[in-house]
């Protein structure tokens, strides 16, 4: 079975990232280091989607961006 990528654009920056494995986008949302307005879409798609409208992605955001669960900072939006 082909493992799931996506493309990531950080909305803040502008930039994009990837494709990212589908289990490195959990851990960066995780992490905090995703915004709910930040988007993905799968490799090879068009379409772009909130962070907040992808329901693997949106529960698992900590409350500030930039910290781990536990508080602690973390470097950088994608850090691969």
């Amino acid at each position: 079975m082909a493992r799931r990528t996506m493309q990531l654009k950080l909305v803040s920056t502008n930039k994009l990232y990837g494709p990212l494995p589908m289990d490195k986008l959990i851990q960066l949302a995780s992490e905090g280091r995703l915004l709910p307005e930040d988007q993905v879409r799968a490799a090879g798609t068009e379409t772009w989607y909130a962070v907040a409208d992808v329901p693997a992605l949106a529960g698992r955001r900590p409350t500030q961006r930039g910290r781990t669960a536990r508080g602690e900072r973390v470097q950088g939006p994608v850090g691969a």
